[in-house]
């Protein structure tokens, strides 16, 4: 589609603030950011919404890829904000923001 754009790997600074972004797609209504991981092993995450993966039968903690992607968001929205009339004439300022990794790997989820 010739109004939909898809930029990989994004290593994006502002004001003295960084983010990688995976995955930016922007359309005329919006902006999708997309979080990926590629995991070997299986992922929990407790009540505490903290993130575990297993390799080699041996247990560590990850970063949660969904406030990876918030946080990527939020610093996103904060530079367009401060180049609002430059770059913003293309979109509606619609947010999406997603994880993405195979649903297999999730082994666990407690509330």
């Amino acid at each position: 589609h010739d109004q939909v754009f898809v930029f990989n790997d994004i290593k994006l600074t502002h004001n003295s603030e960084t983010a990688q972004i995976d995955h930016l797609i922007v359309h005329t209504f919006g902006f999708i950011l997309i979080e990926s991981k590629s995991i070997t092993g299986e992922v929990t995450v407790n009540k505490y919404e903290e993130w575990s993966r297993s390799y080699n039968g041996k247990w560590n903690g990850m970063p949660s890829p969904i406030k990876q992607v918030e946080l990527q968001k939020d610093l996103l929205k904060k530079f367009l904000g401060d180049h609002d009339s430059v770059l913003l004439k293309f979109t509606k300022r619609f947010w999406w923001s997603t994880m993405g990794a195979p649903l297999r790997y999730i082994k666990q989820c407690n509330n």
